[in-house]
Parts: C-alpha cells; sequence; structure tokens
C-alpha cells in the first residue's frame, strides 16, 4: 500500500470517527452508556489499528482483524438502530 493510500485510509477513518462521536452523543440515555461506549471504543481502536498497521510487517493479519471489527461495529450500530 502506498503512502498517499494509507494517509487517506487515516483521514477517511478520522472523519468517520467526528461524526460517530457527534452522532452517538445523541443517542437516548438507554443505550448511551452501553451501546455507544462499545461502538466509540471500537471506532478508536480501529483508529489505533489503522496507525499501527502503518508500521507493522504483519500487515495481512492485521488487515483480517480489521475486517472483523467493523464487521462487529455495524452490527452494534443496527442493534442500536433498532430501539
Amino acid at each position: 500500500m502506498q503512502m498517499t493510500e494509507e494517509f487517506q485510509i487515516f483521514i477517511k477513518w478520522s472523519e468517520f470517527l467526528k461524526w460517530l462521536l457527534n452522532t452517538t452523543e445523541k443517542f437516548p440515555k438507554k443505550v448511551r452508556f452501553t451501546f455507544t461506549t462499545r461502538i466509540d471504543n471500537l471506532a478508536l481502536d480501529i483508529l489505533e489499528d489503522i496507525i499501527e498497521f502503518r508500521y507493522d510487517k504483519n500487515a495481512k493479519c492485521m488487515a483480517e482483524r480489521e475486517r472483523i471489527r467493523v464487521k462487529r461495529h455495524g452490527n452494534l450500530f443496527e442493534q442500536i438502530i433498532s430501539f
């Protein structure tokens, strides 16, 4: 992966994270301190992994871990929307 692609991934995820944190802040109290905390933490973990991904030689293993996290993140978000 080229440097510009890595940087674009970081920029796009940072933009998404900004939107996500603003959105989860407005969720109802009954889910704000359970699901939203979990979603926010997963999103922040992914940001950390994107940064780590750039410097780690086990990139393929990390990419698979991120796919799993993103899938889990999507499932949690669907759960909250259904409330």
